[in-house]
Formats: structure tokens, sequence, C-alpha cells
């Protein structure tokens, strides 16, 4: 009886000890290990945008961009480049990549309405990411990325709540952080897919945040 007894003591113990193993192995991916992976696989195409008053090296205006073609184009907002095309002889535009290279930037064609801009790097062509014109439904994941406030490459979580009803400009809504310096990056759905360009937060407001939609930069 006391070989049974001790038997089933063992039994029991070596179960609950399995337990707990079995629950860690069967949990998802963190939000945050998800964040990690998709700014890994973009970081290539990610440039940051500066601004500066002739040949001054004080900068003037910072932005981000993202390639959407060969040959080294790059979608960002037109707000981050309009002074520099209202006036070419005082400002210069030059790109930063993540890993310090810089160069000269080209801006090839705006739209002021949807608040786009196309620009070409010079001697820095990554590959294109994916665009999608299909927003992300409200309540599902999505994130933001860019260069906020001269820090460094950023990336922001938050969640798509779809397009904004009654909107006299295209805009998604976007419930995370988008600070300045963000401006003209990309934000990009569970998948990894950008469906939206940052544009805008409500400076006193928290998580209420704006996009483009992809399709605005399909066309432009």
């Amino acid at each position: 009886m006391r070989a049974l007894l001790l038997a089933l003591l063992l039994a029991s113990a070596a179960a609950q000890a399995q337990a707990p193993a079995a629950r860690a192995q069967a949990a998802p991916a963190s939000v945050s290990e998800g964040a990690r992976d998709i700014l890994a696989r973009v970081r290539p195409a990610l440039i940051q945008i500066k601004g500066f008053f002739g040949g001054n090296t004080a900068q003037a205006f910072h932005g981000t961009g993202f390639a959407v073609a060969p040959g080294g184009i790059f979608m960002t907002n037109y707000h981050v480049v309009a002074e520099q095309v209202q006036f070419p002889d005082k400002y210069r535009l030059e790109y930063r990549t993540p890993d310090g290279k810089t160069g000269a930037l080209t801006v090839l064609a705006i739209d002021v309405r949807h608040d786009l801009a196309v620009v070409r790097a010079t001697s820095h062509a990554p590959d294109p990411v994916e665009l999608q014109p299909i927003v992300p439904t409200k309540g599902e994941r999505a994130y933001a990325i860019g260069f906020p406030l001269d820090v460094g490459l950023t990336i922001t979580e938050g969640v798509s709540n779809g397009r904004v009803e009654d909107s006299f400009d295209p805009r998604i809504h976007y419930s995370g952080a988008i600070n300045g310096g963000m401006s003209g990056g990309p934000a990009l759905n569970a998948a990894g897919t950008v469906f939206g360009v940052n544009v805008s937060g409500y400076r006193f407001e928290q998580l209420v945040s704006f996009l483009v939609p992809a399709e605005h930069a399909q066309a432009l």
C-alpha cells in the first residue's frame, strides 16, 4: 500500500511540474516580439530626411521616408519637404540611413491634397516595402515607424480604428503615438505590410494619430 501511495504522489508531482512548462510553450509571442520582428524587416528601407538652410550644417527640419520602388525612390509627407519645394534656393535635402550613411535627396513629385511626396536618394537604393490599400479593421494591431524628435529610429504599437468618417481629407485613425519627426514614415499591419503613411498626431491628446491611406501613395 505504501508503495502504491508513493507512486501516486510522484506521478502527481511530475504532472504539476510539466504543466507550467506546457503552458509556457503554448503561450503566443508577445506584441513586443512582433514589433521587433517588423522593425528588423523594414529597417533597411527607412531613411531620415533632413533639411538644411543653404550650406549650413544646422538642421532646419526633419522627417521620415521609406522605399517604395527600385532605384532609390522613397515616399514621405509633403509637409516634410515643403520648405525645400517652395524655396529650393534656400534649403537642401539630405537623407540619413539607420546605419549612418548620408547623401542628397531630390523631390520628384508631390500631392499637396493628400500630404505626400516622392523623393529620390543619391547612391542608396534598398529593396522597397510592400504597399497594401486594404485598411485593417477596428481593433487590429498596427505599428508606426519613424525618427521622432531626432532620438533615433523608433517603432510604436497601437491599433487601427479604420477610416475617419466625415473627414474632408482621407485619413486612417491610428490609436498609437506619432511624434514630430515620424511624419512620412510607414504604418504597418501585423503582417508587416504598409497600409498607411504617418501624417499627424494631436499634440494635446493621447494616442490620437492619423495616417494617409496607402492607396494615395500608390497613385502618386
